[in-house]
């Protein structure tokens, strides 16, 4: 009889499971319940430290006079990690930080010395984090030196932005572009991306004069000027580049080569006539170009004398082209 109740006993439990459900940690409303609990509370401290109130509320901690003395001890800053700097001084930074090894971390203010270190000369912009228990990160973006700006008689280095780099002493970018013009610096940028197409003639490039606000003329090291275009700079300029390349422009006694037409190249030499420069190129490539190509040598290749024989000598090319 005995083993008969103890059966009916176990029967009778296993049709409670199978009528009431499983046990109250395994039943699916508390599951869910607990598995909202448990993301609801990372979330919420996954927000406190992405948007710093984690740090807010351990400065209002720090207040509190009983905890204040442990978190002094913990909280010192031991390390400061920049990124970005090339031309500012570690010493310059950390006199605009105001910061020193051991200083009570939350006594140093980020949006305080973010605005100090955005007035060096070489800051772009910065970003600055403090990083419990320890750590200072400081993240810079620097200038980018350009050009050498000419205004009121004075050279000023300018950055890409066309924004001034104030320096006491210039002396180590002598080798920059001078650009002059009152809107030069905000337009060299344009300007230098299209001389970089061509490298070869841009390293020969020492001054851009920015003319009526609207074009280019360029100076090169051997004194020769460029005139280019309004519209269709590059162009022009990689037109400029292949008849180097063929007829070795640049080192011939030029005064100027003029770019502005889309349909011919006006270049005006030296004391030299406009007869005397065309033989002189002509008897240049007479050996190597038969007749019929000399013509195609000098196409949309007009010569202008420096003098005022140019209406006679004009009119012995036009008959030539």
């Amino acid at each position: 009889m005995h083993w008969f109740k103890l059966i009916f006993k176990k029967s009778k439990s296993a049709r409670i499971r199978r009528r009431g459900g499983l046990l109250f940690w395994r039943q699916k409303p508390f599951f869910i319940g607990s598995l909202i609990f448990l993301l609801g509370t990372f979330a919420t401290l996954f927000g406190l430290k992405q948007f710093g109130y984690y740090e807010k509320i351990v400065e209002i901690a720090a207040k509190s006079f009983f905890i204040n003395k442990i978190i002094k001890q913990e909280l010192r800053v031991n390390h400061i990690f920049v990124e970005g700097r090339s031309e500012t001084s570690r010493k310059t930074l950390l006199q605009s930080l105001s910061l020193h090894r051991g200083q009570f971390i939350l006594d140093f203010k980020p949006e305080e010395a973010r605005l100090r270190i955005e007035k060096l000369p070489w800051v772009e912009t910065a970003i600055i984090e403090r990083h419990l228990p320890d750590t200072i990160r400081l993240i810079i973006k620097e200038k980018k030196p350009l050009a050498l700006w000419q205004r009121n008689g004075q050279l000023l280095l300018v950055d890409d932005k066309g924004n001034i780099i104030n320096l006491p002493n210039i002396n180590s970018y002598t080798s920059l572009i001078i650009i002059i013009g009152k809107d030069a610096p905000i337009r060299a940028e344009n300007l230098f991306n299209v001389l970089a197409a061509e490298p070869i003639l841009a390293k020969e490039v020492k001054a851009a004069v920015r003319i009526g606000a609207r074009r280019w003329n360029l100076y090169l090291k051997n004194n020769i000027q460029i005139l280019l275009p309004e519209n269709n700079t590059s162009a022009a300029w990689g037109h400029l580049a292949q008849l180097n390349k063929k007829y070795k422009l640049l080192t011939q006694d030029l005064v100027s080569i003029d770019l502005r037409l889309s349909d011919r190249v006006i270049i005006q030499d030296q004391a030299k006539t406009q007869i005397q420069k065309f033989n002189s190129v002509y008897d240049k490539y007479s050996t190597k170009i038969k007749t019929k190509k000399r013509k195609k040598i000098i196409k949309n290749i007009i010569y202008l004398p420096k003098k005022n024989n140019y209406k006679s000598d004009t009119r012995g090319l036009d008959k030539l082209l």
